[in-house]
This record gives structure tokens, C-alpha cells and sequence, in this order.
């Protein structure tokens, strides 16, 4: 029962953390005009014009996601990927004269498929760091390239245990929890409840 009393704390952590953002950093935000419901004449609908969205200097992203194969989680990490970045782009509160730019492509949720695009694509352009990937084998792959290249690596869906591993993979990051611990949770109550 550990494993569910660690699930259930990390659970409650979430939960808090929802509660901060929703109660007091929402509000804090809106207050210095970064989250707002007024609509700004300017920008009414929080996207640049093609003049102003050209003068800022560009900070390229080369992003790897899961189009097809196994997980094909790609379509829905773009649509967020792409709402925040029009939003942190037309705010220009976040990095005043400069504007997020991603290069969106397939890694087939495959661990020797998306390590060789993304070099290829590397090959093509400076980029100032490696984001998304959704697939676990792939950022193994990916993760352990990314120090030789001099490139940060975050990710947004790759939950296995061994990516925690920091000596390993120095230069990743995640925004989501390591989730191997949930298979353990579903172990416990299978055995309690008897599930099959």
C-alpha cells in the first residue's frame, strides 16, 4: 500500500498545484495584463501580423512528434504546442522581440526512425533546443544525442522511469511524472479486488 500512498500524494500535489494556478497565479497574471479577458484592440485575436511577427528574431524549435506509429499523440502536443506559442509570441511579455518558431515533424513513435530524422533535421538549421516527443523510446534515443549536438531536450509526453536517470540524460527534461509507478498501483488493487 505505499505504492498507492505515493499515487495518492503525487495525486494530491497535482491537485494543489491546479489550485495555485486557478486561484492565485491566474489572477496574478491577469493583474500585470498577461492573462486577461479585455480584448486588446491591437491584437484581438493574440496573433501577430505578418509585419510584427518578421521584425522579432526568431528562436527556432525542432520538434519530433508521434504522427503515426504506436502512440499517435503528435496532433494533440502541436494544437497546445501551438496555442502557447501564439499566445507567448503576441504577448510579448515573456521574450520581448523575439518569437518561438517550431518545426513540427513525424518521428513514427519509432526509437531508430525519429534519432535519424532529427539529425537530418538538425543538418538543415540552427535550433536552440529539442522539444516535444511524446514516445519514451524515442527520447531514450533522442536524449542520449542531444548533449553532442549542445541542444536542451524537453519533452512532453515521454513518461518512463529510466528517463529520470540525470547521469544518463543530462540535458532532458519532462513536464509530466514518471508513470512506471502507476503499473505497480494497478498491480496492488488487481491483486485486492481480484481483477484478472
Amino acid at each position: 500500500f505505499q505504492i498507492v500512498q505515493r499515487m495518492l500524494t503525487l495525486s494530491l500535489l497535482t491537485s494543489c498545484m491546479a489550485f495555485l494556478f486557478i486561484f492565485l497565479i491566474f489572477p496574478l497574471l491577469a493583474e500585470v495584463g498577461v492573462a486577461t479577458t479585455e480584448v486588446d484592440s491591437r491584437r484581438p485575436y493574440l496573433t501577430l501580423s505578418k509585419a510584427d511577427y518578421d521584425n522579432f528574431a526568431e528562436i527556432p524549435i525542432l520538434s519530433p512528434v508521434p504522427f503515426t506509429g504506436s502512440w499517435v499523440g503528435g496532433h494533440t502536443m502541436r494544437i497546445g504546442a501551438e496555442l502557447a506559442m501564439d499566445i507567448i509570441n503576441s504577448a510579448q511579455t515573456i521574450l520581448p522581440n523575439f518569437r518561438l518558431n517550431t518545426s513540427w515533424f513525424d518521428d513514427r513513435c519509432n526509437a531508430d526512425y525519429g534519432p535519424q530524422i532529427m539529425l537530418e533535421k538538425w543538418n538543415e538549421k540552427d535550433y536552440a533546443a529539442l522539444g516535444a516527443n511524446g514516445c519514451s523510446g524515442v527520447c531514450r534515443s533522442t536524449a542520449l544525442l542531444s548533449p553532442s549536438i549542445h541542444i536542451p531536450h524537453i519533452s512532453y509526453g515521454c513518461a518512463a522511469g529510466f528517463l529520470s536517470d540525470e547521469t544518463t540524460f543530462p540535458d532532458f527534461s519532462r513536464m509530466m511524472t514518471d508513470e512506471s509507478a502507476m503499473a505497480d498501483v494497478f498491480q496492488v488493487l488487481g491483486r485486492k479486488f481480484n481483477w484478472t
